[in-house]
Formats: structure tokens, C-alpha cells, sequence
């Protein structure tokens, strides 16, 4: 899915379909609400930030998630990133590459991630090709990603049949039994491990 620009958010809206377009797409498709993800850029969110704020909730009303896409390369305001009903900050690719480029590395995408912690938000890491950058984000509390490493771009057909999703459905099914698992199985996870640790 791309990102919706500047203009196609504000045309699509000020014409009142943005939401009606989303919510005949989730009746067509019988996709549960909460599995769609409406990725956003910065410059989006930013632009006219009192309506996209309605926009934004009328989005929400529906069920689904909302990320901002390549968080950090743009000019979010904190205050109005509080504000939002976001739910995902996706750590743009510059930031993953660091994680093993650069001496400084890990200290913007631990920035990013420790936001998203401090907000309640889910952290995801864009652009993941080195089994390395995997260890570095695990170790600063990122455990949900996309990249290459996973998988390429691909048919519906060619994504389901692969090693990673069947791995990955593996595992989501056995959590999914036992924990209540927020869009990327971040927070609400982690609680319930804490939880345990607290009564053991």
C-alpha cells in the first residue's frame, strides 16, 4: 500500500469519500477493520492539522489502524502527534541502515522507539535487509519489521506460500492463543509477559 499524499488526502476529503470510499472497500473485501493499516507521511499529518485531525477520527471510527509513514525524516509537531489517533510510527530505512553503518547508529531509531513507547504507540522498522539490524532493533524493544530480508514485493499468492509468513502465522497463532496482541504484537504482549514475570 502507498502512502496518501498531500493532495490526495486533502481532494479525497474535502469531497467528504475518504471515509465512505475506505468503508465500502472494507465491506467488499470482508476485511476486519483492524487488519487494514492507512499508512500517512509526515507532511500529510502536518498539512491543515484541525481538519486532518476530524479526518483522522472519522478514519478511526471505522476500526482501522493509522501509521505515519518514514517517521522522522519530516516535521512532525509532538504536540500535534499526541493529539492524532495514531497507531503505528514506521522508522524510516535510513534509520535501520544506521543500526550497522554508523557509530552513532542505534541512537535515532532508539529516539523513535522510545517515542512510540512514552505515546503507546507500535514501533516498525522499514527497510530491514541484514539479519544484524533484526538484532539491533530486538535489543532496543522493536520487534516488528519489513524489508527484503523478509520478503520482496509480491502477489498475494507468491507472499502466502512463503518460509516467512508460514514461520510467522506459526507464531501468531500460537501467541494469539494465550496473548491479546496489539497490530504488530508489541505492547500488549510485552504487558502480558511483564505481568507473569510480576507474579512469578
Amino acid at each position: 500500500m502507498q502512502p496518501l499524499s498531500v493532495s490526495q488526502f486533502s481532494v479525497v476529503n474535502s469531497l467528504g469519500a475518504g471515509r465512505v470510499a475506505v468503508a465500502e472497500a472494507l465491506h467488499e473485501s470482508g476485511l476486519e477493520p483492524g487488519n487494514l493499516v492507512i499508512e500517512l507521511t509526515e507532511s500529510t499529518t502536518m498539512y491543515n492539522t484541525d481538519a486532518n485531525l476530524e479526518r483522522f477520527q472519522r478514519l478511526k471510527a471505522l476500526g482501522v489502524k493509522l501509521a505515519i509513514d518514514d517517521f522522522g525524516t519530516g516535521y512532525s509537531s509532538l504536540s500535534y502527534l499526541h493529539r492524532f489517533p495514531i497507531d503505528i510510527l514506521k522508522i524510516d530505512r535510513s534509520f535501520v541502515s544506521r543500526l550497522t553503518n554508523s557509530d552513532n547508529g542505534p541512537e535515532l531509531a532508539r529516539a523513535v522507539i522510545t517515542l512510540g513507547e512514552t505515546l503507546g504507540l507500535d514501533t516498525v522498522a522499514e527497510g530491514i535487509e541484514f539479519e544484524p539490524q533484526v538484532a539491533a532493533l530486538l535489543a532496543l524493544g522493536c520487534v516488528a519489521g519489513q524489508g527484503f530480508l523478509f520478503a520482496k514485493a509480491g502477489s498475494l499468492e507468491e507472499l502466502s506460500t512463503s518460509s516467512f509468513v508460514a514461520r510467522r502465522s506459526a507464531l501468531w497463532t500460537a501467541q494469539a492463543g494465550r496473548e491479546e496482541l496489539s497490530a504488530t504484537g508489541r505492547f500488549k504482549a510485552l504487558r502480558a509477559l511483564a505481568r507473569a514475570a510480576g507474579a512469578a
